[in-house]
């Protein structure tokens, strides 16, 4: 536009037609050049430095051209005519154009100003005139200014792009690291996965066998050898049990299950759980509810429980004489929400305070002394800071060594209430008065036994398959009441096993019996088909308490699908 500014208001170019093709040619033929050169992406990707050296070669096919004329034209009119001025216009608007453009690469701004600028410095000195050396002085200060603002703007370019290169690479260091936790957290949870199934199996051997054992007529002695036996094993299935939650609150896999229950009834469950450790103890275990504390709250009360057992079982390790105490407080209370403070107090050895930060910690207790004299592996502190952190509250212990310990936390529940039942409940029924006849589909030897003695003492009569495929025979050649199902069996797992018999058309109830107790492996269970899931070890109680639960369900599923089918058929015909 410059170029033709020039053109139309000067007679130069008009007298010299032929400079003006020589020129307008030269430029255009870089304008072309440069054009085609942005096009061909192909030509920089496989042949780069060929592509750099022609881009650059264009920059002065337009800028110097421009730059012979500009001075051409100050000797011509020796510095009085509009050429003059239009021509200096249009390179101080290239010049402002050039380091705008291309401030990243130096080289390219350089090749476009300097030929644009130099040849009308070097004229204007030559011709030695005040104004023309004044005027070479400003363009040099000018020309001295545009390279002074292009190496600013190219040095915070390198500054932002260095910065985002780091960024960059930090957000990919943290990309990866997440990654790597993730991972780990991944492997953690299989490894533990495994070592719980592992551990889960014999130990629901020894355990069952104990109990088959102490139903038998034994000496007194004998008698408590299986009862240390017993709390052993027990000792042992806690610490499995905590590593296993401290998974899931790890990798948040533990969600809260608000219902609305009685605050008292719970307490009073806490107490008839810690009463076998405190009566073994000799240790007085008291537990108060105040008087203005709401009869019903909305919470979950499996994990409240689970909170204050863990703090009063810790508290009745840590106390060799005196007293365990859970008491509830009521702090603040509306219309709406009550805020109740827990408090679990003993009297026992205390904590010292340069272990009063780590109480919490996984793996943690409070020296080396207490860790010898406890039991457990320094899990239950931890797991129920946790889970008052998930409840919404903040646990907190204060101590004095040899006087004793508090651990306290507060919690806001809503306030819920209980509906009076209408009806008393049913007795449960004589499972031995309606005999059975179940499939055990179990590959441990020892694990068949003890299946078979406990169901075969309710009256049942029992079917052993060995493997998956076994079951799913087993299943298609005769006709069971219940199929109690292992899940880790050879030749077809227990979810394999539990799908072909579905899909084969078979409704009979499945339970799951199954040493995996990870978050998520009931939910597995229960949508490969099966009606329902015990997880090992478990007590005989448990066994028969979920046949009872199971079975009616399963029936009335059963009853319902032949009527709507039968239905469908009567509608046919």
């Amino acid at each position: 536009m410059g170029l033709l500014l020039v053109c139309l208001t000067t007679s130069w170019y008009r007298e010299r037609p032929r400079l003006l093709w020589i020129v307008s040619g030269i430029i255009l033929t870089g304008l072309l050049l440069r054009t085609y050169l942005a096009l061909r992406k192909s030509m920089y990707r496989d042949h780069p430095r060929l592509w750099r050296r022609l881009f650059q070669l264009t920059m002065p096919m337009s800028s110097g051209p421009v730059g012979v004329l500009t001075a051409l034209a100050i000797y011509h009119y020796d510095g009085n005519q509009w050429a003059l001025a239009a021509l200096m216009l249009f390179i101080a608007a290239t010049g402002v154009a050039t380091v705008v453009t291309y401030f990243p690469n130096r080289l390219l701004a350089y090749l476009q100003l300097i030929p644009a600028f130099v040849p009308m410095i070097l004229v204007l000195l030559w011709l030695g005139q005040a104004r023309t050396v004044a005027l070479s002085v400003g363009v040099v200060f000018f020309l001295g200014f545009l390279l002074a603002h292009l190496q600013w703007l190219h040095t915070g370019f390198g500054r932002q792009m260095a910065e985002r290169s780091l960024e960059g690479e930090r957000l990919r260091e943290l990309e990866s690291a997440q990654q790597a936790a993730e991972d780990a957290n991944e492997a953690k949870s299989r490894f533990l996965a495994n070592v719980s199934h592992e551990i889960r199996t014999p130990m629901h051997s020894v355990l069952g066998m104990t109990e088959l054992v102490l139903n038998t007529a034994v000496t007194s002695e004998q008698r408590e050898y299986l009862f240390a036996l017993r709390g052993s094993a027990s000792s042992l299935l806690e610490i499995v049990n905590d590593l296993l939650d401290l998974s899931k609150i790890e990798a948040e896999k533990i969600r809260l299950e608000p219902e609305v229950f009685d605050i008292r009834s719970t307490i009073e469950d806490v107490r008839m759980t810690l009463a076998l450790q405190s009566d073994a103890k000799r240790i007085r275990l008291e537990t108060s509810v105040d008087p203005d504390v709401p009869l019903a709250i909305e919470g979950d009360p499996l994990r409240l429980r689970q909170v204050l057992v863990n703090l009063g079982g810790n508290a009745i390790k840590c106390t060799d004489s005196g007293f365990a105490r859970i008491r509830v407080q009521l702090q603040e209370a509306s219309r709406e929400t009550v805020c109740l403070c827990f408090s679990v107090e003993d009297s026992g050895a205390g904590i010292h305070d340069d272990n009063g930060d780590t109480a919490f910690e996984a793996f943690s207790q409070s020296g080396q002394s207490v860790s010898r004299r406890l039991s457990g592996g320094g899990l239950g502190l931890s797991i129920a800071s946790q889970l008052v952190k998930l409840m919404g509250g903040e646990i907190a212990v204060e101590s004095r060594p040899g006087l004793g310990s508090l651990f306290s936390f507060r919690c806001t529940f809503p306030v819920g209430e209980i509906a009076e039942p209408s009806l008393p409940p049913k007795p449960a029924a004589n499972h031995s008065a309606n005999p059975l006849h179940i499939l055990l589909a179990e590959d441990n030897a020892v694990n068949q036994l003890l299946a078979v003695r406990l169901l075969k003492a309710q009256g049942h009569s029992v079917v052993v398959a060995g493997t998956g495929a076994e079951a799913v025979h087993e299943v298609s050649t005769r006709d069971f009441d219940l199929v109690l199902m292992d899940n880790q069996m050879p030749e077809l797992s227990g979810i394999e096993a539990t799908v072909r018999i579905r899909e084969m058309g078979y409704t009979v109830p499945i339970v799951a019996l199954s040493a995996s107790a990870m978050a998520g492996d009931r939910e597995r269970f229960l949508a490969a088909g099966m009606n329902g899931c015990l997880a090992k070890p478990f007590h005989a109680e448990d066994l028969y308490a979920e046949i009872e639960r199971v079975l009616p369900a399963a029936r009335r599923a059963d009853a319902a699908v032949r009527q709507w089918t039968g239905t469908l058929r009567n509608t046919a015909l």
